[in-house]
This record gives C-alpha cells, sequence and structure tokens, in this order.
C-alpha cells in the first residue's frame, strides 16, 4: 500500500503498567492504542464508543460516532 507505512509497535519498551492504568474503565486494546498513538504522535480513527471511557486521551480522536461526539 503506498498510503501506510508499517511501524515498530515498540511492545518489548512500552511500560505494561501504563497499558494497565484505569483498566477498570477502558479495555486493554483501547489503551494499547492510546499508549502507541502518544509515542508516534498519531491521530486515531474510531467508531468504538467507549475509547471516551479511556485514560486521559492526549491524541486527537477522528470518529462519527454520535456517544463521543456529546462526551467531547
Amino acid at each position: 500500500m503506498r498510503i501506510a507505512q508499517r511501524i515498530d509497535d515498540k511492545f518489548a519498551t512500552i511500560s505494561i503498567d501504563d497499558i494497565f492504568k484505569e483498566i477498570e474503565i477502558s479495555d486493554f486494546n483501547d489503551n494499547y492504542f492510546l499508549v502507541m498513538a502518544n509515542l508516534e504522535k498519531f491521530k486515531i480513527v474510531t467508531d468504538d464508543h467507549d475509547f471516551v471511557f479511556s485514560r486521559a486521551i492526549t491524541v486527537p480522536i477522528l470518529t462519527a460516532n454520535q456517544k463521543m461526539l456529546k462526551r467531547a
């Protein structure tokens, strides 16, 4: 694909504690993607409404999900 670029997810160097922060209100995958997005300065595109419950979001999230937009 010309519009995509593979990256190393650096899983071995990511703090597992960061991924499990506030795990009671979010899920592992959401936290993992947020940690990766922070490291790589990515934007997240999602329709996953429970992303709004994830820990402090410091990356741009693009969505058309009305539940997420109401909480923003």
